[in-house]
């Protein structure tokens, strides 16, 4: 994404000749949405341009975002059971992905969006709206960073289900709407950026890509990511609310599916 930064004189123009100017850009920022570049391209404006900053604030996200998760799980499971996951939360194989890539701040946002929401599925009444709303707003945000991430939405809706929290669905979509109207009003089209991005990848080797090997890869690289600790206490879950989560989680690591290489049928 950093070698983009310097090409870009407004975030403007960027954003409204995105679709047609995509292959001018690197791989990464043409396989996913602009949410990403725009936080750096904000970084440099800043003075807090190159690798340095980025990786702070990537690290930094999610981190924040494993504390996100912790609260997610004392809302549906108590503050017992949220302090003995805590451990495996932080010294999970999956610290290593937090290190690495920037996919560290995408599971940062949503995990934060999801404890928001999940929280505000506990408030009685109106009290929960504010909180599903900033919750859909950092949902939203995902959007901005990866194509695949409409999928975060589903992982609280079967827990609002259970809790008869359904109310909190159209507060929350309002709020990741938002965004994404936002961006449309700048000028930028998400669907034909959608469509540019399945072109490119068409045109490259992802397209020869088998789709079957992902559907393998995606769920052994989940349980080498969690380790074997958290897949030994999956099998011990018996509390049903909380597996309503897990389960979305468990959904929400699929996402990859729909990103626009996996979605381009393969050779």
């Amino acid at each position: 994404y950093l070698v983009d930064v310097p090409a870009i004189d407004s975030p403007r123009d960027f954003l409204v000749t995105y679709p047609e100017r995509i292959d001018e850009y690197a791989v990464h920022t043409r396989s996913h949405p602009p949410g990403f570049i725009l936080v750096l391209l904000g970084l440099d404006r800043l003075g807090l341009g190159g690798a340095g900053p980025a990786a702070a604030l990537v690290i930094g996200a999610g981190a924040v975002g494993l504390a996100a998760v912790a609260i997610g799980v004392r809302e549906v499971a108590g503050e017992a059971v949220a302090r003995r996951a805590a451990p495996f939360l932080v010294l999970a194989p999956s610290a290593l992905w937090i290190a690495s890539t920037a996919d560290a701040l995408y599971a940062g946002v949503a995990a934060g969006g999801l404890a928001l929401v999940t929280v505000a599925s506990g408030r009685p009444g109106r009290s929960g709206w504010s909180r599903a709303l900033a919750g859909g707003l950092l949902l939203g945000l995902c959007l901005t960073f990866s194509y695949g991430l409409w999928l975060a939405g589903l992982v609280v809706l079967p827990l609002l289900w259970h809790r008869r929290r359904l109310d909190l669905v159209p507060v929350a979509a309002a709020g990741a709407l938002a965004v994404l109207g936002a961006l449309r009003w700048v000028g930028f089209d998400y669907l034909a950026a959608f469509a540019a991005t399945r072109r490119e990848v068409a045109e490259s080797v992802q397209s020869t890509r088998p789709l079957c090997l992902f559907l393998v890869l995606i769920l052994a690289v989940l349980g080498i990511a969690c380790g074997p600790a958290v897949v030994a206490g999956l099998a011990r879950l018996r509390d049903r609310a909380t597996w309503l989560l897990v389960g979305g989680a468990l959904l929400l690591d699929h996402d990859d599916l729909l990103t626009p290489e996996k979605m381009t049928r393969p050779r």
